[in-house]
Formats: C-alpha cells, structure tokens, sequence
C-alpha cells in the first residue's frame, strides 16, 4: 500500500479525516483497467466504496450488517447475476489480485446518523446504466456524507475520471486490499443472496 501525490495535479486535503471521534472510515476506490466488462462494450474499469465500522457495535449499511472492526465493500454492477448492488464482490477480486494500480482515498463518517443517510442511499440506488454506473454509484455515494470533501464529476461519471479525482487527494493510497472472510451477496426480493465466486 502506497501513499503518493503528484506534482503535475491541483491537490486536495481531505477536511473529514478519519480520528477518534469517527464512527466509520469510508473509502472510495477506482481501477480504470480491466473490470470485467459487459461483453463487446469496452472495458472501463471499476468504482465502488468501502465502509469500516471503527465502532464496539454493529450498524447497517444497504441491509448490510457490518460487525465492529468489520470493513465491508459496495458496488453497483451491470454484468453479474443482478444489476444492481453488490457487497463484498470486489473482495473476491482483490484475492484474485486484479485491481492492480487502484487508488483509493478515506475519509471519517462523524456519526450514526451519516451512516443511516449513506445506509438509504445504497439501500435506494437503483439499477445499473450507462449514465449511472459503477463510479457514479460510488462517488454519489462519497458525497452524501462526505461535506467539503465532495467530488465533482464534469458530465458522464466514469472510473477513469474517478481516478483521477481521487489521485488529487494528497493522502491517497495505491492498491490498497480488504478482507473479511464474506461471501459476495445482494439483495433479491428484501432477502439477501450469497454467492460463492468461482
């Protein structure tokens, strides 16, 4: 893991860091390679949030529940089994080792209430689309909470441009992996579904 700023780029501090009155870490990522794509629509990458519960309780994110000391991943994708969010499915690919080069930068979630208003955000995201994709899931989602610290998207929200506005952050970080030992899943008719990746 590897903490780097560039000369060449307008930097940003990040205002919300992440300390000792912070109920969470939130992470926001991008990979602008390979992500597994939809099949004849080039390959554009990936964008999706972590969330870590730095709390002595567990606290819902999605319908998701992440025990205390847990870090779980959220995603919007378009080519699995459903459309739409997905926990913990970048883990599998962190295992796998393909998410070389990503960046990621963190911020601190102040309070319970910030998690429920990022919980029904994630809860209510809707769909994958064109228009509103993997890295407009994650940075709308940043943004709920994220106050001064908001990422501005110029037009159509991609993980290319998603990576370079997390690589403005001068504390962001390269590479950085998660495990928990969770399955992937998403939610189907209010009831979640594992899946064991292959």
């Amino acid at each position: 893991m590897v903490s780097c700023t560039s000369p060449k780029q307008k930097t940003r501090d990040i205002v919300g860091e992440a300390g000792a009155s912070s109920v969470a870490e939130l992470h926001i990522y991008a990979y602008a390679g390979d992500g597994g794509g939809l099949p004849l629509v080039p390959n554009m990458g990936h964008g999706f949030i972590s969330v870590k519960n730095l709390t002595d309780s567990a606290f819902d994110i999605g319908g998701h529940e992440v025990e205390a000391g847990e870090e779980i991943t959220i995603g919007l994708w378009g080519q699995k089994v459903i459309w739409s969010v997905w926990f913990n499915l970048e883990i599998h690919y962190f295992e796998k080792d393909m998410y070389k080069n990503a960046v990621s930068v963190k911020r601190g979630i102040k309070s319970l209430d910030e998690i429920e208003i990022l919980s029904n955000y994630v809860k209510n995201a809707g769909k994958w689309t064109f228009s509103y994709n993997c890295s407009a899931f994650a940075h709308k989602a940043w943004n709920t909470v994220a106050g001064e610290d908001a990422i501005t998207m110029k037009g159509r929200s991609t993980p290319k441009k998603l990576y370079k506005q997390i690589k403005r952050f001068k504390t962001y970080e390269t590479e950085r992996k998660i495990t928990n030992g969770r399955k992937p899943s998403y939610v189907k008719g209010g009831e979640f579904i594992y899946v064991t990746p292959k």
